[in-house]
């Protein structure tokens, strides 16, 4: 950009100083000493401009005049690349690198006085000084690192190569170091367990410029689980011990040793091996324990299955059959990463076994009493269990549940097997396990052995089969009691009463014996009638045998059910509570239990009442409860029982019924539209099930006159045929027909007096009464608007909004949001959906707001409201760019006729070609041309015409282009009045709008003033007209801005006077 300010330049003179540099490194205790440099005045390493590089504190270098040379001692774990000097240089020097740059050090040197202490380590970078008269010098800057603390074992390791050749390492081992809070230090390695410790040299990595004792790779023989000390020395002397432990690695051990199950070999489950494992030994023992399970047990030709822990392998493969027999054959487990071997050897033993358990009549001599035939055991040598069964008969020993009996056993190899305790006289406690412990080969066998006797039989079911003549309705099933202690038992025989009175004569039984038993017998038979009563002795006992003789005695009890035989209400006992005459119960059925009463509507039943209740046999029965004054406004449950057998029960339901209170059909009022009635109201009549009560309820809609309730004219049914009403039918009801004194209806049913008294409530209509717009958070809306109409009968409701008011969507949706001010007729019991929120209504179409009544919410009104706008008014271009950036340029027409409106556009280069505009306008207005625009010079200009939404209201604008490349500055304006310059109080330019603004001195006349550009100016640049120009009365004139006579665009120039 061209412009007439003038540059002054100014030239500084530089001037030598010489200063001391002071040297020290704090935390390290570094003293350099002082030094004077020309040219440098210090030069220093602050560590808060090297973060992270390991500086601690600020370092200042010593500077060496004579030498040339920088020195500087950084601590030992610096970090020296991209290091940032802070250097201070004399006036009118430079340095590079400069101030600031990052710089790599490279080491210089790093020779050793000794392999014991390593000297020091020097780094260097060569800095070059340049004078004011182009004369340079080399700066060598040396950093030399401190000694370093550090005496810390980074690695040990035992390296599996020719330095540790033959003593089975298999592989390289790394120890693991561990250092604790408290400073000491442990390393531990794990080596196979075939390893030889002796002369193992390790290799050990250690701190730089650290020595270690034993030195890396010095043979030392080790001991497993031992500790052997290591010393490492740091270059400032410092020392730090470890303590190396070596510990040789537990041989591997199975997993599991299993043989499959294999009848042909005697094996039916199975077998697991356990082992024996002597602790830091490389062998085992795998151990075999048999079971004999009924078929000899060959131990040649086993297969074993083998589990071997991850990583280990095993010489036989699982699944390999093993040649000879297993006792003889030798497994080796080898631990594949590490090489430790564990070798196993097997030991087989064949499980002894009783072949043989009875109990003879006679048995070692002794006699068995009771058993008249040999019972032999039933043996189960997989779960080693012994049963069996003696008969009932056989004696008993010192209790009821033990008897004292000598088996006699057979063992599957006699020679070998003992057995504990002795074949001899034992008691054995029926349905317990006795033990009997075989021995052989140093292997154990228990058999459990469990004795139980033959028990008494039990009949499965007695039952009497239905006999309506004999009163029995369904078949019996007899309740059967088993005597534990016996060989006896009970038949209960609990006959209901269903009517008819029972006869025990002459029944016939069917009997039953429980599932699988067999040969067992009944007497009397089973199906064959008793030819008396089966209550009575002599002809109620039934004896069931075994086939060994085992037998039991029933006996039979016959109850009949209780019942009750008649349930009254007399007169005498509840006449206070309307009953005038004995009232019966209508039925009575002895199947459900179901009494069904009905007492007159005048009976109040939540008072008591006093039944009368005849049972079946006073003399064997008991009612609960008893029958005393009850409430009998819901059922009522009465149990009768047998005295002797109170579970043989039958539980009766009293429902007493009251004549049934009369009910409207029927409640209507008719149309008045003077009370605000426009058409009949049916009533909706409620009948209260607990109660002669009932509720009339009228819904009467709001149809746009306010609702009165008073003089209602009901028509009311039944008000004839054996019913009468009050208030009458067709008879206006005195006052407000929902208050009270005048909202009761009472129906009378006219032969027994049976009533039913009514209420009234009457509930008006909800209805909206205003819909408004406010002008709170409603944009656009600055006066509150109301509907121009409500219908009530519709619904419908039509509001306009202004133009001011936005459509949605950026303009392109026909919808408002907008939140309604909505008045209801009742605003306690009214309701509104939806809520009155902000609400997006599409223009000229309905929107529906249900209102209803906060109680009966079925009565509502749907309300339909039509929302049309005001086109707007608004004609305006809020932007116009060619290229991006322009701001500020538009200046808007006033409101008279013929204005127009000016907007300035910059632009890099003339729009010769199409090119895309941006023009921004008013909501909803349309701008034309719409098309886009070309320029072919400066001094050209378009219309372009703006017309707002209601297609009447219309802004002109003039655009105007300039070259955005060339402007003018104040300074360059000048004002002459004639050949008299004037010397303004202020010029003003405003390049967006290109408005130049002018304050002259008071008293300047304005009516010919001339405006120009300082002549002495180089540049090319013109004004015009360039003649003398009227600016009074705030008038406005336009130059041509020009650069050799071409135009470059407009400015627009206003000329006032000073206050």
């Amino acid at each position: 950009m061209k412009t007439f300010s003038f540059v002054k330049s100014i030239i500084f003179s530089f001037v030598l100083l010489s200063v001391f540099i002071f040297s020290c490194e704090k935390n390290k205790g570094y003293d350099n000493n002082l030094g004077i440099g020309v040219g440098i005045e210090s030069i220093s390493l602050i560590e808060s401009e090297n973060p992270e590089k390991g500086l601690v504190s600020d370092i200042t270098c010593d500077i060496d005049t004579a030498d040339y040379t920088v020195s500087l001692t950084v601590p030992h774990s610096a970090i020296l690349t991209g290091l940032k000097f802070d250097i201070k240089l004399s006036e009118g020097y430079s340095i590079s690198p400069a101030s600031g740059d990052e710089v790599n050090f490279e080491l210089e040197e790093s020779s050793e006085e000794s392999s014991e202490t390593p000297s020091l380590q020097r780094y260097k970078k060569v800095f070059t000084l340049t004078a004011k008269d182009g004369t340079a010098k080399e700066y060598k800057v040396y950093i030399t690192k401190g000694s370093s603390n550090e005496c810390a074992i980074s690695s040990f390791k035992f390296i599996n190569d020719e330095k540790n050749n033959g003593k089975g390492l298999v592989k390289d081992i790394t120890g693991i170091i561990i250092k604790s809070e408290s400073g000491e230090a442990t390393i531990s390695l794990i080596v196979p367990n075939i390893a030889d410790l002796a002369d193992l040299k390790p290799t050990i990595e250690i701190s730089s410029g650290a020595t270690v004792s034993p030195a890396n790779e010095e043979a030392k023989t080790f001991t497993s689980g031992s500790e052997e000390e290591y010393t490492v020395t740091a270059q400032d002397g410092r020392t730090k011990t470890y303590k190396v432990t070596v510990t040789k690695e537990e041989g591997p051990k199975l997993e599991s040793f299993k043989i499959p199950a294999d009848n042909n070999k005697g094996i039916r489950d199975e077998v697991t091996a356990t082992f024996e494992h002597e602790q830091g030994s490389a062998t085992g023992k795998i151990l075999l324990n048999i079971p004999y399970t009924g078929t000899a047990i060959d131990l040649e030709g086993l297969t074993p299955t083998i589990e071997v822990p991850a990583g280990c392998s095993v010489d036989l493969l699982s699944g390999q059959a093993v040649t000879g027999d297993i006792s003889s054959a030798r497994f080796t487990l080898t631990k594949t990463d590490t090489g430790s071997k564990r070798v196993y050897t097997v030991e087989a033993v064949k499980g002894p076994y009783i072949s043989s358990f009875k109990f003879e009549t006679t048995s070692g001599g002794s006699t068995n009493t009771g058993i008249s035939t040999t019972v032999n055991g039933v043996i189960s040598h997989a779960n080693n269990t012994i049963a069996i069964t003696i008969p009932s008969t056989a004696a008993k020993g010192s209790s009821d549940n033990t008897v004292t009996l000598t088996p006699t056993i057979e063992f599957g190899d006699t020679t070998n097997t003992t057995i504990t305790p002795s074949v001899t006289a034992q008691q054995f406690i029926l349905g317990s396990e006795f033990n009997y412990k075989v021995t052989s080969n140093g292997i154990e066998k228990t058999y459990k052995v469990t004795v139980t006797k033959e028990a008494a039989p039990q009949l499965k079911s007695f039952t009497i089969s239905a006999n309506p003549t004999n009163g029995i309705q369904n078949n019996v099933e007899a309740v059967i009691t088993d005597d534990s202690n016996a060989a006896t038992g009970k038949i209960l025989l609990k006959i209901p009463y269903t009517g008819t009175d029972i006869n025990l004569t002459g029944l016939t039984p069917t009997i039953t014996f429980p599932d699988g038993s067999s040969g067992y017998t009944v007497s009397p038979v089973s199906g064959t009638a008793v030819s008396v009563d089966i209550s009575t002795t002599g002809s109620n006992t039934f004896t069931v045998t075994t086939t060994l003789g085992s037998k039991r005695v029933y006996t039979v009890t016959a109850v009949k059910g209780p019942y009750i035989s008649k349930f009254e209400f007399k007169a005498n006992a509840n006449n206070a509570n309307g009953i005038t005459t004995d009232i019966s119960a209508t039925s009575i059925d002895h199947n459900t239990g179901a009494i069904a009463i009905t007492v007159p509507s005048a009976v109040d039943l939540s008072q008591t009442l006093t039944p009368t209740i005849t049972l079946g046999d006073d003399t064997t029965s008991t009612v609960e409860p008893a029958a005393s004054a009850k409430v009998f406004n819901q059922s009522v449950q009465y149990t009768v029982k047998n005295s002797t057998h109170t579970d043989f029960s039958k539980v009766y339901i009293v429902t007493v019924t009251k004549e049934a209170a009369p009910v409207l059909s029927s409640f209507l009022i008719n149309a008045n539209s003077g009370k605000g009635i426009k058409t009949d109201v049916a009533a909706v009549i409620t009948n209260d099930s607990n109660a002669a009560t009932g509720k009339i309820l009228l819904k009467i809609p709001y149809t746009g006159t306010d609702i009165n309730l008073t003089g209602l004219t009901p028509t009311i049914e039944p008000n004839t045929g054996g019913y009468t009403v009050n208030p009458a039918s067709g008879a206006a009801v005195t006052g407000d027909i929902s208050t009270a004194g005048s909202n009761t209806v009472t129906l009378t049913k006219t032969d027994t007096g049976s009533k039913r008294v009514y209420t009234v409530e009457a509930v008006k209509g909800p209805s909206i009464k205003s819909f408004k717009f406010g002008n709170s958070g409603n944009t656009g809306i600055t006066t509150e608007i109301s509907a121009t109409s409500i219908n009530h009968d519709t619904g419908a409701i039509t509001i306009t909004v202004p133009g001011s008011v936005k459509k949605g969507s950026g303009g392109s949706s026909n919808t408002v949001t907008l939140t309604p001010t909505i008045d209801f007729g009742d605003a306690n019991n009214t309701t509104i959906t939806p809520s009155v929120t902000a609400q997006q209504f599409t223009l000229d179409s309905e929107f529906k707001y249900i209102v209803k009544n906060s109680t009966h919410i079925d009565l509502n009104k749907e309300y339909k409201i039509t929302v049309t706008r005001t086109p707007s008014t608004e004609a305006q271009i809020t932007k116009f760019e060619i290229e991006s950036g322009a701001q500020d340029n538009i200046i808007h027409p006033s409101n008279s006729n013929g204005d127009k409106g000016r907007i300035v556009v910059p632009v890099s280069s003339l729009p010769t070609s199409s090119t895309s505009y941006t023009i921004e306008k008013s909501d909803y207005a349309t701008v034309t041309p719409n098309e886009v625009e070309t320029f072919s010079s400066y001094s050209e200009s378009k219309q372009y015409t703006v017309t707002a939404e209601n297609t009447s209201t219309q802004k002109t604008y003039e655009v105007y282009i300039y070259d955005s490349n060339n402007v003018i500055v104040p300074d360059s304006l000048k004002v002459a009045n004639g050949s008299t310059e004037i010397t303004p109080s202020s010029k003003v330019i405003t390049e967006n709008s290109r408005v130049i603004i002018i304050t002259v001195p008071s008293g300047t006349s304005l009516t010919d003033l001339t405006l120009s550009l300082d002549s002495s100016s180089s540049s090319s640049y013109t004004l015009e007209p360039t003649n003398g120009q009227d600016f009074s009365d705030g008038k406005e004139v336009k130059y041509t801005l020009k650069e050799n006579n071409d135009v470059k665009g407009y400015y627009w120039v206003k000329i006032a006077v000073a206050e």
